[in-house]
């Protein structure tokens, strides 16, 4: 069984206005400090969203330079081949040249 008394009481609790308009003061304080953190880590998530967008597009950059760096020496390396191949060819002719003297 609930005490009459005490639901009567329950309803008349003091209200200290001081306090309440302290708390809700700080309430706005902490909702000011919480919104201006929020927006430093927008800010800070933006600059990293665009340092990593630069990263990419340094790596792309990187990439296709090197694929030209290596079909040039690709290329330049079949040439030498080539060169060494004839090379090759002219002293097979100095050998026999040399058997028959």
């Amino acid at each position: 069984m609930s005490d009459p008394q005490f639901e009567k009481d329950s309803y008349n609790i003091p209200l200290d206005l001081t306090m309440f308009h302290s708390l809700e003061e700080r309430a706005h304080s902490l909702s000011d400090d919480f919104n201006g953190t929020v927006a430093r880590l927008k800010d800070q998530m933006n600059q990293m969203s665009t340092w990593t967008a630069d990263a990419g597009s340094v790596y792309t950059s990187s990439v296709k330079q090197l694929s030209k760096e290596i079909e040039v020496c690709t290329g330049k390396t079949v040439g030498l081949i080539t060169q060494c191949d004839e090379l090759d060819k002219d002293f097979a002719q100095l050998v026999d040249l040399s058997r028959q003297m």
